[in-house]
């Protein structure tokens, strides 16, 4: 944490970037794409391809989820971390799905 890093209590820290204007702003999540992907991804695209022709609900078969972050390692929570700023650094942390 910054205020034990810089001997400071929390709020003496938050008044201090409060001061100077900054604001926290949290990442934004990623999907981290290995070098295997490109050929699942094109199995993949290739067999919803085949299928709609033969059953066009096919994609309505499928269960897609709707979790801000989903990943085979547990969910990420972004609601912890932020990085504060005078200007938005719109940054990226790559996430394994």
């Amino acid at each position: 944490m910054t205020s034990e890093n810089c001997g400071l209590s929390k709020s003496r820290v938050w008044t201090i970037l409060n001061e100077s204007g900054a604001h926290p702003y949290r990442s934004t999540p990623v999907q981290v794409l290995l070098p295997t992907d490109a050929e699942t991804r094109y199995t993949w695209c290739n067999f919803v391809v085949n299928n709609l022709g033969d059953r066009p609900t096919s994609l309505a078969d499928i269960i897609w989820t709707d979790e801000p972050c989903f990943s085979r390692n547990g969910m990420c929570n972004r609601q912890n971390v932020h990085t504060c700023s005078l200007e938005n650094p719109r940054y990226a942390v790559e996430v394994r799905h």
